[in-house]
């Protein structure tokens, strides 16, 4: 899933590791079929914090 807040730019896109295990998500597939950008996602400990979203 992408979420688009404005037109689309690569140089601002970012994602994090679907398979991250300290997101502590478990997925019910194990096999999965990505994206070639999405496979290189980092894990979330490793993205710059100012690239994360803030909520108030």
């Amino acid at each position: 899933m992408y979420k688009c807040t404005e037109l689309y730019t690569p140089e601002t896109e970012g994602g994090i590791a679907r398979n991250d295990p300290n997101v502590g998500i478990v997925w019910p597939i194990k096999a999965v079929s990505l994206a070639e950008k999405d496979s290189r996602s980092p894990l979330l400990k490793d993205v710059d914090p100012g690239r994360l979203p803030t909520y108030i």
